[in-house]
């Protein structure tokens, strides 16, 4: 066997998708394929009015896509594409679950230091003028 070869087929086996079932999967990849198997990053970064690079990491899953845009995808299935119905409700069903989330809290801001409180340590907050 070839070593390029090989290697093609080793990296395949990694690149592999979680399957549908398991718990935390989105429904965007198999989206991305049905717009377009030739250019998904490019055709739903125009859809979307998004960055290539951003829409490919939404796809890949290191980023998770605003409400905002999961709904104008949504209107997008609906209005053009009538045969995909499982797409349809697979995608309403992570909306429902992303709404159902609490929001998530924004990390590094001292809420304490935002009155201009002086810290236990005796130094202003750095965010502070």
């Amino acid at each position: 066997m070839d070593k390029a070869y090989a290697f093609k087929l080793n990296l395949a086996k990694r690149r592999a998708e979680p399957p549908p079932s398991a718990p935390g999967t989105t429904p965007i990849p198999k989206i991305t394929k049905l717009l377009c198997p030739i250019y998904p990053y490019a055709t739903l970064s125009l859809f979307l009015d998004s960055p290539k690079n951003t829409v490919r990491n939404w796809v890949l899953g290191y980023r998770r896509a605003p409400l905002a845009k999961l709904e104008s995808l949504l209107g997008i299935l609906k209005d053009h594409y009538n045969t995909s119905g499982q797409y349809i409700y697979d995608l309403e069903e992570y909306i429902k679950e992303r709404r159902a989330e609490p929001p998530r809290r924004l990390a590094g801001f001292c809420a304490a230091a935002a009155d201009g409180r002086v810290r236990v340590d005796g130094y202003r907050s750095p965010y502070m003028r």
